[in-house]
């Protein structure tokens, strides 16, 4: 490390520069050709005397006094965890209070530029100031004895999420893979990344590399080192943008991951990026929950970023490996999070978890608008416990009413069974009066009238006589 180099890492490491200004004051005394304290002095960043005396304790014999030596010599570096093209994290353990840690380093202190020196340092102030569940904590930040950045983090056990997409992808059923516990894990992410929207700061490079999956349900958002604060100034750019596969990060003037990041992003517009970039980003992950592959995929970081500047997302029903089921209301979601304009997406990471949530509690989502009917049939498979009582009890009742019918019906037809016998019976004994012949005292029943005519006619004679 320089002189230059040393002096400004004892300022950051004091509390009297920030990384954005010690990467700027590198790069102007570098450009100078001068000491980084005396252009410090010069534009005002430090007084005079406070630079001359971390100057003569810089030069000093041993260096800069350490606060942290005692406390970092306690950690026993047991191992690497892996490595990016800025860092690597080891396995470390702390003694003092039994724990294992993991600790970031610069993978290669003596050709990093200032500006990524820069931006290491803002991941740890960034990370060690967000404080949720989903984050990964950040224990401590320090330097080296050679002034070389490091901080220590929770050692997170388990998987990055893209290492259970890649398990899926070989299996669909994968028990980790179902869409089910691939979404709550889902509305965990953009939890976090909401609280870091209220707190002002963007990641800019959210994926599912980015993202561990703990072995007791633990999901952390990892790996801040793009994010940016609002009101801050962006860490200077190491220069041109340099090629990157669809799944690293890239540096230059390009920041993030080209499958993964928006159109402005893209385009490098870096003050047009804000929380609606993160949303997109969480839409192409949600993309890829669903169908097992990013939005966008190509051979190169430059294909990719045209198509994410010139093409439409597909419609992750249309390229869904065969066996995977993708819900309508899903991928309307996700292509929502998707959209070119960041107008038309959420306008927050809260919105795009509230329309998930809805799905998953099996109401309508705003992307996809249902009729009444629509509506209905929701409500039904909603409340299914009380659909099939509901229904059970209209076969009850339609039973039982059939059944007092039957009856009603069944008495009726004997009343009317009983009526019929009864009139041909009646019919029967009034045919059998009027055709059977008399008998021998209705013979002898004088007629009515021979009795008394002679009497009569005899009166009448005499009269006339």
């Amino acid at each position: 490390m320089d002189p230059n180099q040393r002096f400004l890492a004892a300022a950051m490491q004091q509390g009297l520069l920030t990384p954005e200004q010690a990467g700027a004051l590198h790069a102007r005394a570098a450009a100078a050709r001068r000491p980084a304290w005396e252009v410090a002095v010069e534009v005002g960043a430090l007084g005079r005397e406070a630079a001359a005396r971390l100057r003569r304790a810089v030069e000093a014999p041993g260096g800069p006094p350490e606060p942290s030596a005692a406390r970092r010599a306690a950690l026993e570096v047991t191992g690497e965890l892996g490595r990016g093209g800025v860092g690597r994290v080891l396995r470390a353990r702390d003694p003092a209070i039994g724990r294992e840690v993991a600790k970031k380093v610069l993978l290669d202190p003596a050709s990093v530029p200032p500006a990524t020196r820069a931006r290491f340092v803002a991941e740890a102030r960034v990370t060690g100031q967000l404080e949720h569940p989903a984050i990964v904590p950040v224990y401590e930040v320090g330097h080296e004895p050679t002034g070389e950045p490091y901080f220590v983090m929770k050692l997170v056990r388990g998987r990055s999420l893209a290492e259970v997409l890649d398990a899926t992808r070989d299996d669909l059923a994968h028990p980790d893979g179902q869409l089910p516990a691939l979404l709550r894990q889902f509305l965990k992410v953009c939890d976090a990344v909401a609280y870091a929207h209220a707190r002002g700061v963007i990641h800019r490079d959210l994926k599912p590399a980015n993202v561990m999956v703990g072995d007791f349900g633990e999901v952390l958002v990892m790996d801040w080192g793009l994010a940016r604060a609002r009101g801050e100034a962006d860490a200077a750019t190491d220069g041109p943008s340099a090629a990157a596969a669809h799944g690293q990060t890239q540096e230059g003037d390009v920041l993030g991951t080209p499958a993964y990041m928006p159109p402005e992003q893209a385009e490098g517009q870096r003050d047009a990026v804000d929380e609606r970039s993160d949303v997109y980003a969480l839409g192409a992950i949600l993309f890829e929950l669903l169908v097992l592959r990013a939005p966008f995929v190509g051979s190169t970081s430059l294909n990719i970023i045209k198509q994410v500047l010139m093409d439409a997302p597909p419609d992750p029903r249309a390229v869904a490996p065969p066996g995977r089921a993708v819900p309508r209301e899903l991928a309307a979601v996700a292509l929502k999070a998707l959209a070119k304009e960041p107008a038309a997406r959420y306008p927050r990471a809260a919105d795009l978890a509230a329309e998930v949530t809805r799905f998953l509690d099996g109401l309508p989502v705003d992307a996809l608008p249902v009729g009444p009917l629509g509506r209905a049939l929701k409500w039904a498979a909603r409340h299914a416990a009380l659909t099939a009582t509901a229904a059970g009890g209209l076969v009850l009742l339609s039973l039982v009413a059939g059944g007092a019918g039957l009856a009603l019906a069944g008495k009726e037809r004997e009343a009317a069974r009983l009526a019929d016998a009864r009139a041909a019976a009646l019919a029967a004994r009034e045919a059998a009066g009027r055709g059977a012949p008399r008998t021998a005292g209705a013979s002898r029943r004088p007629r009515r009238g021979r009795g008394r005519s002679s009497p009569t006619c005899a009166r009448r004679t005499s009269s006339t006589g």
